[in-house]
């Protein structure tokens, strides 16, 4: 995982997103270039319509950017299909943020990040080790749940999760992917990635969106260097305190985020996870007292409510008063896999064309990287869900 600096939310202005309807799908002779599968609703995108999918998506989003996209790789899943792809896009020959463009999501996103806050995508996190160092191995991409994704060295067991761990691509179904099948992260397919039509095509607008600022995001890397453990429910109340009150930084960490730790009842594996350090687990419904005790010892009074299946609208009021939320959940394919991150914004897109049509998102710190992921939200890809919401 990166040692890459805290940095604290600015809000960013949010714009109606309007995807052309027919940019550049078609050949010299004017008939769409994408040929249909065997399911007469989804057609196949090529790198280059990829490529500006993404282009078209941020400059819907951010009119006054000069974007330019940088690349597309398709992501598989366990049993090999392409069924998704990431486009990076740069503003400016900078990173500017990135777009996941998933058949299995509602209206055909699963997540997007932009701007100065934006976080790294998960095809860059698996490219970088543990130790921050920038890895020289190139990968297959695969999508094991809706948060988490690996990079697969072709001719390897192995695999590297965009939350830095090493795993066995066997206990997630994977075949070891060969030299000749497919050995760069861009190389697609001659049939390129299939979508669904009316996602390919679909015009965009945002019909919804706030978020609050003023919280500080910490470095994973110097969370565990300074305290010899880590779990994401801690930090995100740290987050979520840091908005509440002017916690000092790196000043307090070490101490703030022991007092955390001990607060909420975590328990640690006493490192043998194999991760380097202590990796804690901590009861859902301890995030709450937690905060509100760590804020009362400054004089700060804020109150909580814990909602098992939370609905987005409970996010979204939350939010609109100008608080924050924890979002936690277990992933419906593997139940120990829980997770936690501090909510601080949402936004709603819809189909341009049927408003009603939308899907609803969360902006979230994920913990385990510096900034900030917009995620779909939908209920269906956890086996249980809930939400922490915070009011003062």
């Amino acid at each position: 995982m990166d040692r890459r600096r805290f940095i604290s939310l600015i809000a960013g202005s949010l714009a109606a997103v309007a995807l052309p309807i027919n940019f550049a799908f078609a050949d010299d002779t004017g008939v769409p270039a994408n040929q249909n599968n065997s399911d007469s609703n989804k057609i196949s995108i090529s790198e280059s319509y990829a490529l500006e999918m993404g282009v078209s998506f941020f400059q819907g989003i951010c009119p006054d950017k000069n974007i330019t996209a940088k690349d597309a790789i398709p992501i598989f899943s366990p049993d090999g299909t392409a069924r998704s792809f990431i486009v990076h896009v740069s503003s400016n020959n900078e990173d500017f943020g990135y777009v996941i463009f998933d058949d299995e999501s509602p209206l055909g996103i699963a997540e997007f990040a932009y701007g100065e806050d934006a976080a790294k995508s998960p095809w860059q996190m698996t490219q970088t080790t543990m130790t921050g160092r920038s890895a020289s191995r190139q990968g297959m991409l695969y999508k094991i749940d809706t948060l988490t994704y690996c990079s697969v060295v072709p001719n390897s067991d192995k695999a590297t999760t965009n939350y830095g761990e090493k795993i066995d691509i066997s206990e997630y179904g994977i075949s070891t992917p060969t030299e000749s099948s497919r050995s760069l992260p861009g190389e697609w397919d001659d049939d390129g990635v299939f979508l669904d039509a009316a996602d390919v095509y679909r015009n965009y607008i945002i019909t919804s969106a706030n978020a609050v600022s003023g919280y500080v995001m910490y470095d994973d890397g110097y969370l565990i260097n300074i305290t010899g453990k880590y779990a994401c429910a801690v930090t995100a109340m740290l987050t979520v305190c840091s908005y509440y009150y002017n916690t000092g930084g790196l000043s307090n960490a070490k101490s703030d985020f022991e007092y955390l730790w001990n607060a909420s009842g975590t328990s640690g594996d006493g490192g043998s996870g194999g991760y380097g350090f202590e990796q804690g687990s901590t009861p859902r419904q301890n995030n709450g007292p937690a905060v509100k005790s760590f804020l009362a010892r400054y004089g700060v009074i804020v109150n909580y409510n814990y909602v098992d299946g939370a609905s987005w609208s409970l996010y979204k009021n939350c939010i609109d008063s100008g608080n924050m939320a924890i979002f936690g959940a277990a992933l419906a394919g593997n139940r120990n896999s829980g997770h936690a991150m501090a909510v601080s914004g949402y936004i709603t897109i819809s189909d341009a064309d049927d408003i009603t049509n939308s899907m609803n998102t969360i902006t979230v710190f994920d913990g385990w990287a510096v900034g900030n992921r917009i995620l779909n939200f939908n209920p269906s890809n956890f086996y249980r869900h809930e939400g922490t919401f915070f009011s003062s």
